[in-house]
């Protein structure tokens, strides 16, 4: 078993990871969610 280099830098990478995942999907999330919104809304007149 080989010692972690650093584990907080790992840590910071995954972290970094999440982030940019969560800023990439949340703005596709909201345009989702306004757009069967809408639909919904044109549905009941």
């Amino acid at each position: 078993m080989r010692p972690p280099r650093d584990p907080s830098a790992g840590l910071l990478a995954l972290l970094g990871m999440a982030l940019g995942l969560a800023l990439l999907l949340i703005p596709l999330l909201w345009v989702r969610a306004l757009g069967l919104a809408a639909y919904i809304a044109k549905r009941l007149g």
